[in-house]
């Protein structure tokens, strides 16, 4: 029988327990994929804790996930691709506060084809699930700083996935990458994985980070850390926020706008099938040049998903969490 996690209410990670379910018939316009990898994001630990309620009335029992990839094993009467294709989809009301069609966390998924992205033959299937919707979120934040070779770009909350993705391809595009952390452990990670300084803000001041100012910013963390990134940035400098995991109240002073900077966000949310398929198509190209290196990889037992959300909730891990059937 197809196995998926499944809450019936918010709490701690045992409140994700493994069921077996039938599989529904297929609409015409889905897919059916056997997934081969599911991510572990952030806000699935947000979702399962209550700090981001699911949008919708009774919301349970709920199948969290908001991304997985897999291989198309069975097709709707209305879609064209090939059954064996291998497929990445994610966000657009999948799992999340939306919850709109079940999440990820399943050996089964049903997804509207107009939702996924395929890939080539040639991807190393769990490469690609490992850098996901990371590396979209990374991708689409440093896309709208305008980062170009020769940059030197900041990224907060360096050592998780989004991070992690970040700091691969701003190496790709030539960029100067500087990660900024809080715990010494990650240091030596985080320049593995190309970062060109990295700032421990245990041992270090703000001050000193942004001795030497940025022309672009990707922060995640939101709170006091947005407004000393913003006060980090050269004149014309730009900053984008994909995240505030430290929460979303911040201060900024209207003087430092007379540099002309420009703050703008990113979320995916937005994302739709289109901006998947293309992003995914670059993310891919890089992955297939060996330009962009792989976050690294803690893998669980799909039925582990609980154990998973402990190890995210204790902050220890660089990179990302995959779950698989």
């Amino acid at each position: 029988m197809p196995l998926a996690i499944q809450m019936s209410k918010y709490g701690p990670p045992e409140v994700l327990t493994p069921v077996e379910l039938s599989l529904p018939e297929l609409r015409p316009n889905e897919v059916l994929i056997e997934v081969i990898a599911t991510a572990v994001n952030r806000s699935d630990v947000n979702v399962r804790s209550g700090h981001h309620p699911i949008l919708k009335p009774n919301p349970f029992p709920y199948i969290p996930g908001i991304e997985t990839l897999g291989i198309v094993c069975a097709k709707g009467a209305e879609v064209s691709l090939n059954l064996g294709t291998r497929v990445v989809t994610m966000m657009q009301k999948m799992g999340g506060v939306h919850a709109h069609r079940p999440g990820g966390y399943q050996s089964h998924v049903v997804a509207p084809a107009s939702t996924v992205a395929p890939l080539s033959e040639s991807t190393d299937p769990y490469a690609m699930a490992a850098l996901g919707l990371a590396a979209v979120t990374a991708y689409q934040g440093l896309q709208r700083t305008g980062l170009k070779a020769g940059d030197r770009v900041l990224i907060t909350g360096a050592s998780g996935g989004v991070g992690t993705a970040a700091l691969g391809l701003a190496k790709a595009w030539g960029a100067t990458a500087v990660a900024v952390t809080s715990h010494p452990s990650k240091v030596p990670t985080l320049l593995e994985l190309g970062a060109d300084e990295v700032w421990d803000l245990s041992t270090s001041s703000w001050e000193e980070v942004r001795a030497t100012p940025y022309d672009a910013v990707l922060e995640l963390v939101g709170a006091d850390t947005f407004r000393q990134c913003v006060q980090s940035l050269k004149p014309y400098g730009k900053i984008c926020v994909v995240g505030a995991i430290a929460g979303g109240e911040a201060t900024l002073s209207v003087w430092d706008l007379l540099d002309e900077i420009q703050i703008t966000g990113y979320s995916s949310e937005h994302l739709d099938g289109n901006e998947l398929r293309s992003t995914i198509t670059r993310i891919e190209r890089l992955l297939l040049q060996d330009r962009l290196l792989v976050p690294p990889v803690v893998r669980y037992p799909l039925k582990e998903a609980a154990r998973a959300h402990r190890d995210m909730e204790q902050g220890a891990l660089v990179g990302r969490q995959l779950l698989l059937p």
